[in-house]
Formats: C-alpha cells, structure tokens, sequence
C-alpha cells in the first residue's frame, strides 16, 4: 500500500486492533493490530467496512465476518 492510497487512518476501541482504513479505491481495508502488523483485507466493500466500524467488537467481528471469508494479506 502507498501511503497516499489510503484516506485515513481510523483508530478503533480495540484489545486487539489499533485501525481499520478503507482505501481509495473504496473495496480494500488496511487493519493494523497492536503489534504493529498491518494487513490488506481485499474487496470487503463500503458496506461491510461500515459494519465494522460499527461493531461493538471489532475482533469478534473479524473472526466472525471476516476471517475466511475474504483474502487477507500481510504487508508488515
């Protein structure tokens, strides 16, 4: 990801997660976990970027929503 791909970077009431960060292109979600590692979440679109962020667990709905069902790729 390039830094001017991204919009912004929302933080998140997470244990777990620090951001989640839709891109441009408005299909692709940039998540950064405590730890620093940051992954892609490919094609998960505007209206599930915005369950997310609405979710009152953002780790339990990764598990559930997210986790095995869409492409997930690491890029630190």
């Amino acid at each position: 990801m390039k830094i001017h791909e991204a919009l912004t970077e929302d933080p998140v009431m997470s244990s777990w997660i620090n951001d989640i960060t839709l891109q441009r292109n408005k299909k692709d979600v940039t998540m950064t976990l405590g730890n620093g590692t940051r992954y892609v979440v490919n094609n998960i679109g505007e209206p599930n970027f915005a369950a997310w962020m609405q979710a009152q667990s953002k780790g339990q709905f990764w598990h559930s929503n997210i986790r095995g069902t869409f492409k997930v790729r690491k890029i630190m």
